[in-house]
């Protein structure tokens, strides 16, 4: 996990969000780029992938208020 995390927390800040609960994150979010963009022909790119964790961290945040 260390290898995603290290180049992920170069563009957000993950450093409260445990191994395991990053790792529940990246399953969620993989399942949407297969299931919303690659099957359908859709370039994704790390970009987006970062746009969209910035997003469901965002959502997760919230819901823990």
């Amino acid at each position: 996990m260390s290898i995603y995390r290290d180049r992920i927390s170069k563009d957000i800040d993950i450093d409260h969000i445990s191994d395991r609960e990053l790792s529940s994150i990246l399953d969620d979010i993989g399942r949407g780029i297969v299931y919303g963009y690659l099957l359908f022909g859709h370039d994704f790119t790390y970009d987006t992938f970062i746009e969209k964790l910035n997003q469901y961290l965002k959502v997760l945040d919230r819901s823990e208020k």
